[in-house]
């Protein structure tokens, strides 16, 4: 008798491939929100350490969810099966349109300048897209006083400079409550 055995949706017998096991919908982004909060403790605890070479691993591990995170819930959105609101809930602040010099600026500063006459509200699915068309180059992190982690990202959209700035764990929590609220049928139009 031959035993039969699933890794991540895949089931498999000995060598023999059968088929992916159908993942409900709402539960593909679990782990992704799982690891956006471990990635974001265990970077927290690389940066008091000077550790590098853990911050890049953890990053990594964190852009990769973050960005998995991203398709998930906005293909549930686009599809039907997330309501629109729950992807509209402000999750942090948004710069759109800045010169490059108050964009160098708020870089160095690690945060945002809350007083822009260009600064409003960021959506979880804005925040979930900034994550996925972020500049490197143009993007910083930081840790406050009392350990919480925020994430500063720059980019551009045509011609114009934004940033924005958003607490990881804000943003886990909407993803969460997100999460929770896809449907297993199409919301209605």
């Amino acid at each position: 008798m031959t035993k039969r055995f699933c890794i991540g949706g895949l089931c498999m017998s000995g060598r023999h491939v059968f088929h992916f096991e159908i993942i409900r919908r709402g539960r593909r982004a679990w782990p992704a929100l799982r690891t956006v909060r471990r990635s974001s403790k265990q970077f927290k605890i690389a940066v008091s350490a000077g550790d590098q070479a853990k911050m890049e691993a953890t990053s990594q591990r964190a852009w990769d969810a973050l960005t998995n995170l991203f398709e998930v819930l906005r293909n549930e959105q686009d599809h039907g099966y997330l309501a629109d609101v729950h992807m509209a809930v402000p999750v942090g602040q948004l710069v759109r349109s800045a010169t490059s010099q108050e964009h160098s600026d708020m870089i160095a500063a690690r945060r945002l300048d809350r007083n822009h006459p260009a600064c409003g509200p960021l959506s979880l699915r804005d925040a979930l897209n900034k994550v996925a068309h972020y500049d490197g180059s143009k993007s910083t992190y930081r840790i406050d006083g009392r350990g919480a982690h925020y994430l500063v990202l720059g980019g551009r959209l045509g011609n114009a400079n934004w940033i924005a700035e958003f607490l990881v764990s804000k943003l886990c929590a909407a993803g969460a409550r997100a999460t929770r609220a896809i449907t297993l049928t199409p919301n209605a139009p």
